[in-house]
């Protein structure tokens, strides 16, 4: 039954996690509009440009397919011209690994702080409050990442589990289970 409780707090934590993450994109494309897209399209007149903006986007709203497909959205607007796109599409990959860096600093640990801000933030209404929601969201994720990394730690002590992850099970085997998870929680 403990396995059963460890399983149950785990998917817990992940679909909160997954519930924060689009959450806190659906904010973020909320609140940018149409002075948001002007903003992209001059930022991305130079590729380089693009891959700085991509970069920055993508640790902010921490989903490199959001950015991926606001890029494709604003070529298909016509905002940005194709050629454009791809130094955000670059930009965003190298974004996914800030998303990795934020986790190493022990983000994770100030995520409540995050948490308690936007929501005592967007309480204001004033004409910021609406941001209150993406400061929330984006403590939201991490604090869920938190919650993921608690629920499975009982399973570290596990010889089981530790068998299991030692036993080697062949490239295309690891390849299937990491293309798998990855679809499942929509995020690498």
């Amino acid at each position: 039954m403990h396995n059963f409780e460890i399983l149950i707090a785990a998917m817990s934590a992940i679909i909160l996690f997954l519930f924060g993450l689009d959450s806190f994109s659906k904010e973020i494309e909320r609140i940018s509009g149409e002075r948001f897209r002007k903003v992209i399209a001059k930022f991305t007149s130079k590729p380089i440009f693009g891959l700085f903006f991509g970069t920055i986007i993508t640790a902010i709203i921490q989903s490199s397919s959001a950015t991926t497909v606001i890029a494709a959205s604003l070529v298909n607007a016509g905002i940005i011209p194709f050629k454009n796109s791809l130094g955000i599409i670059f930009g965003a990959n190298i974004g996914t690994t800030l998303t990795a860096q934020l986790i190493a600093l022990k983000l994770t640990a100030i995520a409540p702080l995050f948490i308690i801000g936007g929501f005592l933030f967007s309480l204001t209404r004033n004409k910021w409050s609406f941001i209150g929601k993406s400061i929330f969201y984006f403590g939201l994720v991490f604090f869920s990442l938190n919650l993921i990394s608690s629920a499975v730690s009982p399973l570290k002590d596990n010889p089981d589990i530790i068998k299991y992850l030692l036993t080697p099970h062949g490239f295309i085997f690891n390849l299937v289970v990491g293309t798998l998870f990855t679809i499942l929680v929509q995020s690498s």
